[in-house]
């Protein structure tokens, strides 16, 4: 009995030591690893070059390894639908047992094991047409997703549109940003929902500091009320109240307000933190019973990054 608990004691020592070899292996070569970042996928090409034939094409989240580093002679620049031009390369890289080249602008580090960014609610995404040193990848398939546009008369819309992320360098930093197949107008933001129907037609979008909350102890406006000694902002409706707070940041200032859920209460975009933090969208129909708004979708953000 003795010898067979020392010989398995030494195979599991054999074993550990080789799980342990192979753990560190693949922590050191996990920097040769991406994800797919485009949402409607990335063609592998034969060659580097947009007339070569496509292999096989590469889902959004898939992840493939880096097989050659920049080379200038590979460089590329690819104008999208939309407004974006992409300055990238062919990248060569391996998928499942598969050489071949796609274009770099549309992979990106990141870490896996979080990708895509966790949601607030399921059924909701809050994204902006801009770049971030954040990660924001809440891209779903099964969502729709509606752009809202100021008019040139001062009212608002909105479209149904297509996103897609990309990668831009920027000074040796990596910023992943969205774009749109919108053509014409800028988008103030995007929300993303599974089963509700997102419109609006009446509304108030806030980019200068009217509504900024710092300093301030008083009505932002007849019925949001700040109070700047423990930071609470609170939201009054047909004798109701909600507190628009976030658990890490203080709120900084009423991005939205106006109904995008048709349901004749209006909804919120709280900005939450100044120089980092979260834009937080707040609906009204999916509020459960007792409740006037509820937190559904998140924006992290730093100061820089929110060019709006």
């Amino acid at each position: 009995m003795k010898y067979i608990k020392e010989i398995i004691i030494i195979a599991l020592m054999i074993c550990f030591g080789k799980y342990s070899s192979f753990a560190q292996s693949f922590i050191n070569n996990e920097n040769n690893y991406q994800v797919v970042i485009a949402t409607a996928g990335l063609n592998m090409r034969q060659a580097p070059s947009l007339n070569a034939p496509v292999i096989k094409l590469l889902g959004y989240g898939e992840e493939v390894r880096i097989l050659n580093e920049d080379s200038p002679e590979k460089k590329l620049s690819i104008k999208l639908k939309g407004k974006a031009t992409l300055n990238g390369h062919w990248q060569k890289v391996s998928h499942r047992g598969i050489d071949a080249y796609v274009f770099s602008s549309f992979l990106a580090k990141v870490d896996y094991d979080d990708f895509p960014t966790d949601l607030i609610h399921e059924d909701f995404a809050l994204l902006f047409e801009t770049c971030s040193t954040k990660e924001n990848f809440q891209f779903r398939r099964d969502f729709t997703y509606t752009g809202i546009y100021k008019t040139v008369s001062g009212k608002y819309r909105s479209k149904q549109l297509n996103p897609t992320y990309y990668k831009q360098e920027n000074e040796g930093q990596s910023h992943v940003c969205l774009a749109t197949d919108e053509l014409e107008e800028n988008i103030l933001f995007i929300v993303g929902s599974r089963k509700l129907a997102i419109s609006t037609y009446l509304g108030k979008i806030n980019t200068s500091n009217e509504h900024k909350l710092f300093d301030e102890r008083k009505n932002i406006n007849k019925d949001i009320y700040y109070n700047d000694e423990n930071g609470t902002l609170i939201y009054c409706y047909d004798n109701m109240e909600f507190k628009l707070n976030h658990k890490d940041y203080r709120p900084t200032k009423i991005f939205w307000k106006g109904d995008l859920d048709n349901d004749g209460i209006e909804d919120l975009i709280i900005q939450h933190g100044q120089m980092s933090g979260k834009m937080v969208l707040y609906l009204s129909a999916v509020a459960e019973k007792g409740e006037l708004l509820k937190q559904v979708a998140a924006y992290s953000f730093e100061e820089k990054d929110l060019v709006m």
